[in-house]
């Protein structure tokens, strides 16, 4: 009796998904932590105008399965630091990944509807996309610990992922090890 195996192959668009998507417990895991969870690398440029934020990060101060309280916190000077309290409505998405709904702050620098797209957990790294004016934008979010592990190099299986997500576009670094120093 002979066997035959045949490998099927196509040739198919690839849209995104990501073998790493994460579920809506991976999502609370990420958030769920008293450190610093810092956005590493963004696709849009979307800061305040006329102003330099560097160095975001979220603090965590509350989470339930459906909201998450944060502080937000950025400098302009890798000296002083400023936060504000915020908060975003958690939920399971559409398919595309769980999300954070922060469009109903008043304020504030992550106020989009971010679906998580990828989550490495031994990086501690999760990337997020959202749309801005009908374009997919990216954001690479880092847990404090290993930050400095994944500060900006391709050789991190995150940021090899928000490159799939957001390919062939331009990179604003907004974390650098000073900003480890801003109080």
């Amino acid at each position: 009796i002979g066997f035959a195996f045949f490998l099927l192959g196509c040739v198919c668009p690839d849209y995104g998904w990501s073998a790493n998507m994460p579920t809506f417990e991976d999502l609370y895991k990420f958030l769920n932590t008293d450190q610093t969870i810092w956005t590493v690398i963004i696709t849009a440029d979307d800061t305040t105008p006329n102003t330099d934020e560097r160095c975001i990060s979220e603090i965590k101060t509350s989470l339930t399965e459906t909201t998450y309280g944060y502080n937000e916190c950025y400098t302009e000077d890798y000296i002083t630091k400023t936060c504000k309290p915020l908060q975003a409505s958690l939920g399971n998405g559409t398919g595309k990944g769980p999300t954070v709904d922060g469009t109903k702050q008043q304020g504030g620098l992550s106020n989009h509807l971010y679906t998580a797209v990828s989550y490495h957990e031994n990086d501690k790294c999760m990337v997020y996309t959202y749309q801005n004016n009908g374009k997919t934008e990216c954001e690479m979010r880092v847990q404090n610990d290993r930050v400095n592990m994944t500060g900006g190099s391709t050789s991190t299986e995150c940021e090899l992922e928000f490159d799939k997500q957001c390919p062939n576009r331009r990179k604003y670094k907004l974390y650098y090890d000073d900003c480890q120093n801003a109080k």
